[in-house]
């Protein structure tokens, strides 16, 4: 089986100081360009879906200026971590011949309540994906 080298290029989308774990990437063939100040190369939506086995997906459903609602997918490998944190989940997409999809949810969190977004920074990102989802 032969390899087949990629690049990867990191476009921040603001001043982000990544000097920390810029050690940590492992691949060597991995670029950092100059921020991008919301220019990015590809646009959020233009760009391909995430690969491989069941990544962990946090969908964000904007329902005003205040106010959203998160659905994190993927997520059986933290079960004892969104339990613990009290994370509610349920099916989706049931059928008769499947069960669907488990999901995970936050509703309605309040984004000018900081306890609230405490909840989704710190007890989810940080305490049950251990960062997975959102780099460190």
């Amino acid at each position: 089986m032969q390899e087949t080298k990629f690049d990867v290029n990191l476009y921040t989308a603001a001043d982000v100081n990544i000097d920390e774990v810029w050690d940590a990437l492992q691949y060597s063939e991995t670029q950092l360009n100059e921020p991008a100040h919301g220019n990015l190369p590809m646009g959020v939506f233009e760009s391909p879906p995430v690969y491989g086995k069941k990544p962990v997906a946090i969908s964000c459903e904007v329902h005003d200026e205040h106010t959203v609602s998160l659905v994190y997918c993927n997520t059986y490998a933290f079960l004892d971590r969104f339990n613990a944190a009290g994370i509610s989940g349920g099916r989706i997409n049931a059928t008769e011949t499947s069960k669907g999809d488990y999901v995970r949810f936050q509703r309605n969190v309040d984004l000018s309540d900081e306890a609230q977004v405490k909840s989704v920074t710190e007890d989810v990102f940080k305490t049950v994906l251990k960062n997975v989802a959102c780099g460190p």
